[in-house]
């Protein structure tokens, strides 16, 4: 019951629904929390910085899936423009940082664990200094609209993502 909450969310009418598709799905058999998984188990696992990563890789339905999935499992809008705002100043950093530093030292640099630079560099390929100078001006007025500015912070955030996943080609 836990897990399913956690993938589904606390919403009653998706509860019943998500109750009502394994009922269906398996009459007269226990729900275990792997069937639960089966069903349910990527709506647990998104995250806002799982939307964040999607979105500056340019992968803009998957960024959108788990944008829904994580609004959907109560995470809260603040969360994912600070998520996106992390990314992109870790972006920033790695286009700005000088060239040949060993990669200890560029982690440092960019402020961010040697592990985190894998994915940083991908995404980062994608964007020009101009690029990601956009996106934080889109992430800083994303985050302003959900702060009180606007009043559908989940439009809000989709707009994000979109203007992310399009700013990654902008010269």
């Amino acid at each position: 019951a836990e897990f399913l909450v956690q993938a589904v969310g606390q919403d009653l009418r998706s509860l019943a629904a998500a109750i009502r598709q394994l009922g269906t799905d398996f009459p007269g058999e226990p729900l275990t929390t792997d069937k639960v998984k089966r069903y349910f188990g990527g709506r647990a696992e998104a995250t806002s910085f799982a939307v964040a990563d999607h979105a500056f890789f340019g992968r803009t339905a998957q960024a959108l899936e788990e944008l829904r999935w994580a609004i959907d499992g109560g995470t809260s809008p603040v969360l994912i423009t600070s998520a996106f705002a992390s990314g992109a100043r870790g972006i920033a950093k790695l286009i700005a940082a000088p060239r040949g530093l060993s990669e200890g030292a560029l982690a440092g640099q960019v402020g961010v664990p040697p592990w985190k630079l894998k994915s940083l560099r991908p995404q980062a390929k994608g964007f020009t200094p101009r690029g990601i100078g956009l996106a934080l001006r889109a992430i800083a007025e994303a985050d302003a609209d959900i702060k009180g500015k606007a009043h559908d912070a989940p439009y809000t955030l989709e707009r994000l993502v979109l203007t992310v996943t399009e700013l990654r080609e902008v010269r």
